[in-house]
């Protein structure tokens, strides 16, 4: 994390609510402005009969369908869409998937008088960006810094210096001559119009706003003092309950909460917290809300390895020391770089980082790099680019943070169960936990793509959770065979210098001492704070979605203060 960006996020948190000053440049102050896609995120979707021809009707546009051998087909070649479904529930419903964007998602049509009725949902782009412009006090020049809570793109576009003269501002960023934007203001002093491009999504209109009435700018509007609910109870597979009846520290998720609404962990989106399979505590943040689907980033990868655990219980797979190559029939004799240590590459290897392959996240001049390998353009099969990098040490001898071997895993189970990934994985773990709605990335060859980023409901993820905690079982029914879960959720490789195996496949290790107590925790982790905790010991699941996006330094809170001097300890309490 860069020092600059630090010390600019430290003054967003303590500043960026107080009033204008009296005789300040009419640039001071905190403008906003939303860049999003022209899309719209969920839609009506028909299918229906009409003379004895099938139709389908995406809200107002008609499409062209077609009803061949039991299945739906929508290809929409105009808007790059896909769909594909069939019947079910005897032609009650008809159920699929629907492609677009680089996205795929679940459809579900129920059987009305008029057709075949239900949502298709996609995800869009969607920017909100504050731009706060301050004066030093004691220098008196202004300083500037962006703050963005989708993508937190204050830190890839930093300010290092802000010109302002009359009603014309000029902003430069690092090693930069020119400046990167450059605005006028209003007579009035609450329009700056400044033209702006962030991921190919523009705008030029900024207003300026009170960042205390600003949603998206506090953890709640108007609310300094926390006061605990019991969570809704909705239809969506949980039953909910009382966390202060059952004998918790209270104490502790009051000052927990106070700590969040205080702004002490910034950018937290929601935490969900479900103790003895129950939900007990549903909390959101900075607009959020339980019906808005989040991305998990690399949190999704746990996802990954659950689907091999899947595949070997239905004898797909014979075991985890099956070599990678030998799974890709379809690139047979085409595979670059195939020596002797890439032939000997198994699943396990790929699901403890420990690829061998020359693949490193955290190194941007790593060629399997992830952005990298989604950046380039020559090869868009993201699965055949990653079995084409070189081999740069023996499979299984040191672990380096490599998305692309992980998705890898994703394309496997594909092949074995032919079946595309995320058809797989929606019927062998999805439907059995009753979730029903999420958007998952997919590939520029429409694979689902299972290095990260799927967008899921918070109290979704804590049914996954769930599973694992339970060895397996999800009211009591078996949906993964409990030897899987004690596989995959102890330590088998080492990661970032730990002290002990803190990876297994694809769930993180860590280990607590609170009050004198030990406990073992398994968890999923994605970029910006988007982790799944299991606790087995408490049968507690603690689920954090953030805005942190490439700053480990806020979020790693959650993982090292928020667990062990808050949520373990108000949990413990009930055990005793």
């Amino acid at each position: 994390m860069k020092i600059n960006y630090l010390i600019c996020m430290l003054c967003l948190i303590s500043i960026i609510g107080k009033a204008q000053q009296t005789n300040t440049p009419p640039a001071v102050g905190t403008w906003k402005i939303i860049l999003k896609e022209d899309r719209e995120l969920i839609k009506a979707l028909k299918i229906y009969q009409q003379n004895n021809q099938w139709k389908a009707l995406l809200g107002k546009t008609d499409l062209p369908v077609q009803y061949t051998q039991g299945k739906f087909i929508i290809d929409w070649k105009g808007k790059g869409a896909y769909f594909e479904g069939a019947f079910a529930n005897n032609q009650q419903l008809i159920k699929g998937f629907w492609r677009q964007y680089q996205y795929v998602a679940p459809v579900k049509l129920t059987k009305t008088s008029q057709g075949w009725k239900g949502t298709r949902e996609i995800q869009f782009k969607q920017l909100t960006i504050y731009l706060a412009i301050r004066k030093n006090k004691k220098t008196g020049e202004l300083f500037s810094f962006i703050y963005n809570h989708e993508r937190n793109q204050g830190n890839f576009i930093q300010i290092t210096k802000v010109e302002s003269k009359g009603n014309r501002v000029r902003l430069f960023g690092r090693n930069s001559k020119t400046p990167m934007f450059s605005g006028t203001f209003s007579k009035g002093g609450n329009i700056l119009t400044m033209p702006i491009n962030i991921q190919g999504m523009s705008g030029k209109v900024l207003r300026k706003v009170d960042p205390d009435k600003e949603v998206r700018a506090r953890p709640r509007l108007g609310q300094k003092t926390y006061t605990y609910a019991q969570p809704k109870q909705i239809n969506d597979g949980w039953e909910t309950a009382s966390l202060a009846r059952t004998g918790a520290n209270m104490d502790k998720i009051q000052a927990l909460m106070d700590s969040i609404l205080a702004r002490k962990y910034f950018g937290l989106h929601s935490l969900v917290l479900v103790h003895n399979n129950q939900l007990v505590l549903d909390e959101y943040f900075y607009g959020h809300h339980r019906e808005h689907l989040h991305d998990t980033r690399s949190a999704g990868k746990s996802l990954a390895s659950t689907m091999i655990g899947l595949a070997l219980d239905r004898n797909l797979l014979t075991n985890v020391d099956q070599k990678v190559v030998d799974l890709f029939p379809e690139y047979q004799g085409q595979i670059k770089n195939l020596d002797t240590r890439k032939k000997q590459m198994r699943i396990r290897d790929l699901m403890t980082m420990a690829t061998g392959l020359a693949c490193n996240d955290d190194d941007d001049k790593s060629p399997g790099n992830e952005g990298t390998m989604q950046d380039q353009t020559k090869q868009p099969d993201w699965v055949k680019y990653t079995l084409d990098l070189p081999m740069v040490r023996e499979p299984g001898s040191k672990a380096l943070y490599c998305t692309g071997g992980v998705n890898l895993l994703g394309q496997i189970v594909s092949n074995v169960s032919r079946q595309p990934t995320y058809e797989f994985l929606h019927k062998n773990l999805f439907e059995p936990l009753e979730i029903e709605r999420y958007v998952m990335n997919t590939t520029p060859v429409n694979n689902g793509y299972l290095g990260g980023g799927i967008h899921m409901l918070p109290r979704d993820l804590a049914k996954f959770g769930q599973l694992f905690v339970n060895e397996g079982t999800w009211k009591g029914k078996r949906v993964i065979s409990k030897k899987w879960v004690k596989e995959a959720t102890k330590g088998h490789s080492t990661m970032n210098g730990a002290k002990y195996k803190n990876y297994g496949y694809n769930w993180w290790i860590q280990h607590y001492e609170v009050g004198g107590e030990k406990y073992k925790a398994f968890y999923a982790s994605g970029n910006g704070g988007q982790l799944i905790f299991g606790v087995p010991k408490l049968n507690l699941v603690a689920v954090f979605n953030a805005g942190n996006y490439f700053w480990f330094g806020a979020w790693k809170h959650y993982i090292f203060d928020i667990m062990p001097n808050y949520i373990i300890p108000a949990i413990a309490k009930t055990k005793k």
